[in-house]
């Protein structure tokens, strides 16, 4: 937690005097980030890993860096490339190589 001051208008009298409020400072943007959903990462003592989707329809598990998460998605740094699929429930039934099927509402990173 760190401490902001900050000064602006507030002509309609939304705030008033010491008023706490909850804000958010964005540091940097990161350009082409490949974002992923948080609930697709599975944490073991190897590291964090992802089932990625194979052209052949079968799962490869895959060690994956993270960075910055946003609400319930997440930045992957390194272990994926833009546009493949990863599974982001089921993972338990799983293991490399076993063919799987993709729902409609699932979609492409």
């Amino acid at each position: 937690m760190i401490k902001l001051r900050a000064i602006f208008q507030n002509e309609d009298k939304y705030l008033w005097p010491g008023q706490f409020i909850q804000s958010r400072l964005v540091l940097t943007t990161i350009k082409n980030a490949i974002v992923i959903p948080y609930q697709a990462v599975i944490v073991t003592s190897e590291g964090n890993q992802i089932y990625v989707i194979k052209q052949d329809s079968t799962v490869e598990l895959r060690t994956v860096e993270l960075g910055q998460a946003e609400g319930l998605d997440i930045i992957v740094t390194k272990g994926i490339s833009e546009g493949e699929e990863v599974i982001t429930e089921g993972q338990i039934n799983l293991s490399p190589n076993v063919k799987v099927k993709i729902s409609k509402n699932e979609k492409k990173i």
